[in-house]
């Protein structure tokens, strides 16, 4: 998404309108798409070709610089289909178009100095269930990838006969760009086939939702036709993401409808569906204001089913945030710090944080964090059947058994080392909806955001830091 200024984001050439700009950035030959020279030059100067006889000027103009190139001794023996650029610009055209460019104003409530355009490519363009058992009797189900999970049956049922279901996973995670640009934000948004502003959202993934409630003829890698239903499996993101996601307020569940208060309860809370938001967006039931969450008239689609668990975010994090923070008050900054220092150096801290606090905090707190240490090593594996989700829930109802011995001990503590004598913690809350999840949509290993952290860099803050401070957001795109 840039501001419009009359220019395309690439080549910087003129044009009267952001519509024409996107035209001229899907041409297959524009100023934006320096392919065929791409394709000549590496050639042109290689070290095995003697090209002694070809003058700078040659090489200057592209159109002159092909038809030269063309006219070489050693080219024309080559058995090629086209002996001038014109010959290649006809060959070019009869290619199959890439995703064309299309571009929106987008309206904000209040005035900017210049309008916001987004520029963005159709998801359709870029883009069978099976159950898995341990035994010939089929008497343990094993979860693996989504399309072994529960989801993909009960899609695949309300569906055509015959038709092919397509998973899609989007994924977005908020940025700060402090180089050059004054501390701004921006909002990538993957799809893998927002905080992107929630009517972006759905402009973007606008065919992605007529597909999968009406289907889209695509073809298969053998060229055979498919009637196709893009279902969203997974939205990737952390847990202030998924709340805004889920439309929902502030101390809120963003997959269930547990309240803060309630963020310790050893059981699993009724799931946040698609229909119960939808029936209190409209009343003060804690919800964020958003009146039309993109996943609306998404079909398929439900907030309590795509916001899949995230091992990032709702695994590590918590460990450091939480269970090592409740060790390191249960046995003393000194202590610990002298029992790390008598080791080789590690790094594994999750490998030893146990053994290290075992005489010195007391047995509960131990049996607590040692639970869900349990828990976190089983739903990492990614091949899980029903007698592991066995395992999973138990070493989840162990840390409930013991977790009063954290608070107890006083090792629960906030800002100021002042005690906290409750659990109202989001990640313990999304706990209790991972076993669910894994049935539904399989292993949590899958819904990582590796690949939108890594986003940041590559998409975000290179760009960012290959600008010279003018035009930023022409330059961005």
């Amino acid at each position: 998404m840039s501001h419009h200024d009359s220019s395309c984001p690439s080549c910087g050439k003129i044009f009267k309108d952001h519509t024409s700009i996107a035209r001229h950035m899907s041409q297959p030959w524009s100023g934006c798409n320096t392919w065929l020279e791409d394709m000549i030059n590496p050639i042109l100067f290689g070290e095995d070709h003697n090209m002694d006889s070809v003058d700078d000027e040659d090489i200057t103009g592209l159109p002159h610089n092909i038809d030269s190139f063309l006219s070489l001794e050693m080219i024309k023996d080559l058995p090629l289909s086209f002996r001038s650029a014109r010959e290649l610009h006809g060959r070019a055209e009869m290619l199959p178009s890439g995703p064309c460019w299309k571009s929106q104003v987008i309206h904000t409530s209040h005035p900017t100095k210049l309008p916001v355009i987004l520029y963005w490519h159709d998801p359709i363009e870029y883009l069978t269930p099976h159950k898995i058992h341990s035994t010939v009797e089929r008497l343990c189900r094993v979860y693996t990838r989504w399309i072994s999970g529960n989801d993909a049956w009960d899609m695949q049922l309300v569906i055509p006969k015959g038709a092919t279901l397509l998973d899609t996973i989007l994924s977005s995670d908020k940025t700060n760009i402090t180089a050059l640009t004054g501390d701004c934000i921006a909002h990538p948004l993957l799809i893998s086939l927002p905080n992107i502003y929630v009517n972006c959202l759905n402009i973007v993934l606008e065919l992605l939702k007529q597909s999968a409630q009406h289907g889209v003829m695509l073809s298969d890698p053998i060229g055979c036709s498919r009637y196709c239903f893009t279902a969203l499996m997974s939205y990737i993101s952390n847990t202030p993401e998924a709340m805004m996601l889920a439309a929902v307020g502030g101390k809120m569940s963003p997959v269930t409808m547990a309240m803060y208060k309630q963020f310790g309860d050893v059981f699993h809370h009724e799931p946040r569906t698609k229909s119960t938001t939808s029936a209190q967006l409209a009343v003060k039931f804690r919800l964020n204001g958003i009146d039309k969450p993109f996943w609306w008239d998404y079909a398929l689609a439900d907030p309590s089913r795509f916001l899949t668990p995230e091992s990032l975010h709702h695994l590590h994090k918590e460990f450091f945030d939480h269970d090592t923070q409740w060790l390191i008050c249960a046995v003393g900054d000194s202590e610990i710090d002298f029992r790390f220092s008598v080791l080789q150096p590690i790094t594994e801290i999750q490998c030893y944080i146990i053994a290290i606090s075992a005489d010195a905090a007391p047995p509960h707190v131990i049996a607590a964090v040692h639970a869900l240490m349990q828990f976190w090593y089983l739903i990492q594996s990614p091949h899980i059947d029903e007698e592991d989700l066995g395992h999973i829930s138990g070493a989840l109802t162990e840390f409930h058994m013991n977790k009063d011995a954290i608070l107890a001990a006083g090792a629960r503590q906030g800002k100021g080392n002042r005690n906290i004598d409750n659990f109202y913690i989001p990640k313990l809350e999304l706990m209790q909806s991972i076993v669910p999840s894994i049935c539904n949509s399989g292993f949590i290993g899958q819904w990582s955001a590796d690949i939108t952290e890594h986003a940041h860099i590559t998409e975000i803050k290179d760009p960012t830091r290959s600008s010279n401070n003018n035009n930023y957001n022409t330059q961005i795109c």
